[in-house]
């Protein structure tokens, strides 16, 4: 089961990778490696780097229940990582559930009959790594993240002020 600790890590890992996407994965329950793809935040690291990978080990619950295109259509819940992975899934915003983490994500592709849903998500260990293959910190990736929108604030402001 996982812990209060690696809940919150979960949480904060798919929150600071807002409007990133899940674009590729391989792996099983045991280890499962996800490609994010979050430029904005990868060239802040190294100019040239685009993705990020998180790593999960020892997956407890992992399941994603979409959100349908038409609404007559029945739900569905996909248990499968080929299924849960097929569509290149846009992160929007992650929150604690009792003893996993949902992830909302939408997702653009008219293959699918479904728009988005959500990710629910338990494992024992996160980790984040960059494209270089370089661990990435809960922390540190924060305070990237955390600088990024306050230059991109400041820019808005300067925008502003100079109309």
């Amino acid at each position: 089961m996982a812990t209060q600790k690696v809940l919150e890590d979960i949480r904060d890992v798919f929150n600071i990778f807002h409007d990133g996407s899940i674009v590729e994965f391989s792996g099983d329950k045991n280890r499962l490696r996800l490609k994010i793809g979050c430029q904005y935040l990868a060239e802040r690291i190294d100019k040239n780097f685009e993705f990020f990978h998180i790593e999960l080990q020892k997956i407890n619950k992992l399941k994603f229940d979409a959100w349908m295109h038409n609404v007559d259509l029945p739900s569905v819940c996909f248990i499968e990582m080929e299924q849960i992975f097929a569509a290149e899934l846009e992160i929007l915003s992650a929150e604690i559930k009792a003893d996993f983490v949902e992830i909302a994500c939408s997702q653009h592709d008219p293959e699918f009959d479904y728009c988005g849903g959500v990710l629910s998500l338990s494992c024992e260990e996160i980790c984040v790594f960059d494209q270089g293959g370089n661990i990435v910190t809960v922390e540190r990736l924060g305070k990237i993240c955390k600088e990024y929108w306050e230059e991109w604030a400041n820019a808005g402001a300067k925008r502003e002020e100079d109309r």
